[in-house]
This record gives C-alpha cells, sequence and structure tokens, in this order.
C-alpha cells in the first residue's frame, strides 16, 4: 500500500482514494467475521446484505457525496461505525443467551467485540466532531488527532488479547428448562 499512497499524494496531494478503499473493505471485512460468528441464518442474510449495501453506498459516497479526489470518507465511516457497533452487540445478546462453560474474560469473542465496540464508537464519535467542528467551532485538530491514535492504539491491545485468549474450541452450557409442575 506504501507505493500506492506514493503514487496518490504524488498525483492528488492526498491519499483520500485510499481512504474511501480502505474504509468499505474494513467493514466488509470485519462484517464478514461477524458473519462466520453468528449461527442465525437470518442475521447472516443481513450481514451479507449490508456488505453490497456498504459495497454501494461506498462508490456513491466516493463519485457523488464525498468526493474521493478532495474529501475524507466520514459519511461512510460513520455509517460503518454504527454497523460494527448493532453487530457487536447482537454478538454480546448470543454470548449472554447462550453462556459457555468457560469464564467470559477467557473468551476471545468477548475481547474481539469488546475492541470493535471501543473502537467504533470512539471513531464514530471522533468522525461526527470532524465533520461538525470545521467552520463552526475552533478545535484543535491535534487533541483529535491524538483522541484517534490512542483509540487505535487501545483497539489493536484488545484484539491482542482476543489473540492469545483463544481458544480452539468452547462449548455452550446447556441450560434445561423448567419444569413446569
Amino acid at each position: 500500500m506504501y507505493l500506492f499512497d506514493q503514487w496518490e499524494i504524488t498525483n492528488y496531494k492526498n491519499n483520500l482514494i485510499y481512504e474511501h478503499i480502505d474504509t468499505a473493505c474494513t467493514y466488509i471485512f470485519i462484517a464478514l467475521i461477524y458473519y462466520f460468528l453468528f449461527k442465525n441464518k437470518y442475521i447472516k442474510a443481513s450481514i451479507l446484505a449490508s456488505i453490497i449495501l456498504i459495497a454501494i453506498f461506498s462508490i456513491i459516497n466516493a463519485f457523488i457525496i464525498q468526493k474521493y479526489t478532495s474529501l475524507f470518507p466520514t459519511y461512510t465511516m460513520m455509517l460503518t461505525e454504527v454497523l460494527c457497533i448493532i453487530l457487536a452487540v447482537l454478538l454480546f445478546n448470543k454470548m449472554l443467551l447462550y453462556p459457555t462453560e468457560v469464564d467470559i474474560i477467557k473468551q476471545s469473542t468477548f475481547w474481539f467485540n469488546t475492541a470493535i465496540i471501543v473502537y467504533n464508537s470512539s471513531l464514530f464519535l471522533a468522525s461526527a466532531l470532524a465533520n461538525y467542528f470545521p467552520g463552526r467551532v475552533p478545535i484543535n485538530l491535534f487533541i483529535l488527532k491524538y483522541f484517534w491514535y490512542g483509540t487505535i492504539f487501545l483497539f489493536y491491545i484488545f484484539l491482542l488479547i482476543a489473540i492469545l485468549t483463544d481458544r480452539k474450541e468452547i462449548r455452550d452450557v446447556y441450560v434445561a428448562p423448567a419444569d413446569p409442575e
């Protein structure tokens, strides 16, 4: 990607084309991870539909709404961040409804989900503020930049914990329904 960035910066004076492509591809990658984590066919179908819709919206955004040569893809970013938060909440709900024999802190899925929620909710806030503040409120962009990089660092820490706590097989606990007498 470095060579593409250099070409892009040389020709366009920025790397916004890469950002438009990266935003859609990152969502597709994360959504596919969730696709394989869920077993419910309706959720899986919804995830596949969201992938198609995000790809279409990303193209429309890049060519019409936020031009790929001049504007950062904040609309696509905010939409994908909300969708990732929804997927993470749905998986947390599944984890609560169907507990496992392994303590939740020792489950890689818990740490992956935590990473997704912290990362996407923080960057949603940063993206929304970056869209709102210019021209309205004076803001020190260094604060926003450090918030952004701090969130990315925290995301990688949670992903590292998820990798280190990964177990190949975690069995669900069967909770028998109460016997009506």
